[in-house]
């Protein structure tokens, strides 16, 4: 369906998502989860527009360019998450601080 009013309607929603996100990056995020949520919304954001480009244009270099970063994407959560999973180990404490870990290193 090659209609400009969509097209333009998902990626405004794209760049609202996006502007979410780097407002979550930029403020300074304490929690490790919280830091990831926002950086995913940014990937999500890209991921929203390469698929309506893609669909729009009848091209399907945007969807495969999606699934990249979708596993991508995939990998960098799963990384956070054991590393997340280790500190809680070690620590003891679920509650664990972005800028705490970075500042002790």
């Amino acid at each position: 369906m090659r209609d400009f009013y969509s097209l333009n309607l998902v990626l405004n929603f794209a760049v609202i998502l996006f502007g979410i996100g780097m407002c979550g990056f930029l403020t300074r995020p304490l929690n490790i989860i919280f830091f990831l949520i926002s950086n995913e919304l940014g990937l999500l954001s890209f991921i929203f527009m390469f698929v309506s480009l893609g669909q729009f244009y009848v091209d399907l270099s945007g969807q495969l360019f999606v699934l990249v970063l979708l596993v991508i994407s995939a990998i960098e959560t799963a990384l956070v998450l054991v590393l997340y999973i280790s500190l809680v180990s070690i620590t003891g404490e679920r509650q664990t601080y972005l800028f705490d870990i970075v500042g002790n290193s």
